[in-house]
């Protein structure tokens, strides 16, 4: 889920008009025959996303951070949060020390340029334990391929890059369970530690495992860290929910 500010809706608001009286308009005046294609409403769909993309980039467009966003600025709406190698940020600076260093748009670049040189083997990176997999792999590519062009992938990275939820942190009230999987080289644990220690209600688990995409690796432990934490929130709550019930 993303929430949207008053300023984004808004925007999203006046582009939705003029999509609709960029073809609506043409009807009004000559009838369904003498209708052309909305050229210009199509020219200006790139500029649109690129404006959307750096609103949504003031909280993060990455589901972890969207998640302890939503959790603060929405306490009554979350009972809990579980993330697996969360971040409040991705790069290191700025006072945190945890994350990428340096500059990342040329890594960045090379994963969504078809072709690249040299070019960027994103599962040894992130999914080792798939990545001598040619079935995995190229559905790994075909999915991303499908998932965005490179264009419009290279608005969602930079949204990630320029997300920090640090100072929302204090303001989470329901209890975060923090999964970091250590030994992975797509994942500073250093994230989760400085998490922990900034959540109100925080619990970290770590556990050796290289791969970052949670569905890979080490599964049974995730899941097991998850159905362990659901019976605590779920009693927590229980009197809220039936209260509410009556």
């Amino acid at each position: 889920m993303i929430r949207f500010s008053p300023r984004t809706a808004l925007l999203l608001a006046i582009i939705s008009v003029a999509g609709l009286m960029m073809f609506a308009w043409p009807l009004l005046l000559h009838g369904f025959e003498r209708v052309q294609p909305p050229f210009v409403f199509l020219a200006l769909l790139p500029l649109m996303l690129i404006v959307l993309l750096s609103e949504l980039a003031a909280g993060g467009i990455d589901t972890r951070m969207i998640a302890l966003q939503l959790a603060a600025e929405h306490p009554h709406r979350v009972a809990s949060v579980t993330v697996v190698n969360p971040y409040a940020r991705v790069t290191a600076g700025d006072g945190y020390p945890h994350g990428e260093r340096g500059p990342v748009e040329d890594v960045l670049r090379g994963i969504r340029t078809p072709g690249a040189r040299p070019p960027v083997d994103v599962l040894t990176w992130i999914a080792p334990a798939v990545a001598d997999d040619a079935r995995f792999r190229a559905w790994w590519d075909a999915a991303g391929r499908r998932a965005a062009s490179p264009r419009t992938a290279g608005l969602v990275h930079r949204a990630i890059v320029d997300g920090d939820v640090r100072a929302l942190a204090p303001r989470v009230a329901a209890p975060v369970l923090l999964l970091s999987r250590v030994d992975c080289a797509s994942h500073d644990p250093g994230h989760g530690r400085w998490l922990a220690a900034h959540l109100p209600r925080a619990t970290l688990r770590e556990h050796p495992d290289p791969n970052g995409v949670w569905f890979l690796g080490d599964v049974d432990w995730v899941l097991a860290q998850f159905a362990a934490f659901a019976p605590a929130v779920g009693r927590e709550h229980a009197p809220m929910v039936e209260e509410r019930s009556k």
